[in-house]
């Protein structure tokens, strides 16, 4: 996942994200849809930050 990640594979990311809370985690797959739909995209807003105030900007979901 850290590939997916660093490489900007969205999608792979939300897909291996699922996998993970299906199989490891044992979520029903709609939590399991939900848990890796905000990870991803938190991921995805998260990433381009360079700063700590864009991060903290990030994460509070402005």
């Amino acid at each position: 996942m850290w590939r997916d990640y660093y490489d900007k594979r969205y999608p792979a990311l939300f897909h291996h994200l699922y996998e993970l809370s299906r199989t490891q985690f044992g979520f029903s797959p709609l939590d399991s849809f939900r848990i890796a739909l905000a990870a991803a995209r938190a991921a995805k807003a998260f990433q381009p930050t360079r700063s700590r105030e864009a991060a903290k900007a990030a994460v509070a979901g402005n």
